[in-house]
């Protein structure tokens, strides 16, 4: 059953929410794919929930949350190179600060597994507020 959904190869958006057929992609149907994906992902199948995320970020290319959880997962599944991808993504679309630091953070692990540490560490260091002299609880 599992094996069944969607294929390896990248789609391109395809503007507002709209599925192939060109019908708009209700609320409930999205949430439904999310937290299908959330829970392959939780439950070690990180590559099949991969693409039900690039199929969310295909129907929704401006919604920052998807291109933040097919970071997740692709970096789970051990392809850094998307994970960077879907980052840079996210990061162009996300304006909420502390969700911009989440982004980071997976940026950040994507960067060391390519093998660019001080890449990585300037991430890590501007999601936990270090490259201004100090966290940002601090007083």
């Amino acid at each position: 059953m599992l094996d069944d959904i969607g294929s390896d190869r990248t789609l391109e958006p395809l503007g507002a929410p709209r599925t192939a057929t060109g019908r708009r992609l209700g609320h409930q149907q999205k949430e439904f794919l999310l937290l299908l994906a959330f829970t392959l992902t939780r439950h070690n199948y990180a590559g099949r929930a991969v693409k039900l995320y690039r199929a969310l970020s295909a129907i929704d290319p401006e919604d920052a949350y998807v291109w933040r959880c097919l970071a997740h997962a692709a970096l789970l599944a051990g392809n850094a190179e998307e994970s960077l991808d879907a980052c840079e993504r996210a990061l162009r679309i996300e304006k909420n600060t502390d969700h911009r630091d989440k982004i980071e953070l997976i940026r950040g692990k994507a960067l060391w597994k390519l093998g660019r540490s001080l890449e990585a560490r300037q991430c890590v260091e501007a999601a936990l507020g270090l490259h201004q002299g100090g966290p940002r609880d601090a007083k």
